[in-house]
């Protein structure tokens, strides 16, 4: 079966469930911060050679299987995606056998920063990776929208990293979370909640 993910949501006006504005002059930086957990990333590595023909069938098997991807980054020599079960995964590594080795691992959360053209801020990264810089880092998305950089952590260190964004982003706000809110967040049943 599939996971239930939940979504929590960190910004500079207070706790979970801030609202991200559409709208920010150019001086605007990062507005918020999510962490959404339950997802696994797997690696598909192509036994020969790269080709589009392997992106078909990664595709194909996938839909046949009925994974949805939440991400995607592509290299020279592999793919890596994000999906939110791993039920499945040992019967796609089997259909895909032959064309790509697959591993995956899961205990992952997705950390997105958000806000007004951050993937053109390259300083808004590097102070993000300077406040979590012992936490590791397993893959780095900036993809098509400007208003976000995602990146992925072990699920166990996934609020850490959040409140040490915050921190840095938001010095002067206060905690990212109360500690009675960051005590009652808990996961069960793969569902993330926040105290309301």
């Amino acid at each position: 079966g599939r996971f239930q993910v939940g979504v929590v949501m960190w910004g500079h006006r207070g706790g979970p469930g801030t609202e991200v504005g559409g709208s920010g002059g150019a001086a605007c930086g990062v507005k918020a911060m999510t962490a959404r957990g339950g997802v696994a990333i797997v690696d598909v590595e192509p036994v020969r050679w790269f080709a589009p023909e392997l992106l078909r069938a990664v595709f194909d098997v996938f839909e046949r299987h009925e994974h949805t991807l939440d991400l995607l980054s592509a290299s020279r020599g592999s793919l890596a995606l994000l999906v939110s079960s791993v039920s499945g995964l040992p019967a796609i590594a089997d259909e895909l056998k032959g064309m790509a080795n697959v591993r995956w691992e899961n205990h992952k959360a997705l950390v997105c920063l958000v806000g007004e053209q951050v993937r053109r801020r390259p300083e808004v990264a590097s102070q993000a990776f300077r406040a979590i810089g012992d936490i590791e880092v397993r893959m780095i998305c900036q993809g098509a929208s400007e208003r976000n950089i995602s990146f992925l952590v072990d699920e166990s260190r996934a609020i850490e990293a959040v409140q040490r964004l915050h921190r840095a982003f938001f010095p002067n706000s206060g905690p990212a979370l109360e500690p009675e809110a960051s005590r009652a967040m808990c996961q069960a049943e793969r569902v993330w909640h926040g105290a309301d």
